[in-house]
């Protein structure tokens, strides 16, 4: 997920041929949003041999479904192709929640260290 000061990118590696957009936490996701988002693009990226397989755009939402009474929110969808080992070459190694040395498994540490958490010191 990226998001600018009007816009919201979500990303979805999928290898299904269909694969709907859940409009559940598409909601619960918007609530959170500040009220400058007025863009959110949908990127699905897919592997490059299996374009022929991916059957067809996916369920596209409409504004209203996800923000009701929201006249200036637009939803876009794309799709990304990208070889395998170009997805290989962009792979991290190790656990996703590396909070660096001195972290415990969850990736968080105890000490005072000025480590920046959600965008507050610790």
């Amino acid at each position: 997920m990226f998001s600018d000061l009007d816009k919201l990118v979500l990303l979805q590696i999928t290898i299904i041929k269909r694969h709907n957009i859940n409009l559940r936490g598409l909601k619960e996701l918007c609530k959170s949003l500040p009220a400058t988002v007025k863009n959110i693009k949908i990127v699905f990226v897919i592997l490059e041999d299996r374009i022929s397989e991916y059957s067809c755009i996916q369920s596209v939402l409409e504004a209203k479904d996800v923000k009701p009474r929201s006249m200036e929110l637009t939803i876009n969808q794309f799709c990304l192709v990208l070889t395998e080992e170009t997805m290989q070459s962009m792979t991290v190694d190790g656990a996703f929640k590396d909070g660096g040395v001195g972290a415990d498994e969850s990736g968080s540490r105890d000490n005072d260290g000025g480590d920046m958490v959600m965008g507050s010191t610790q």
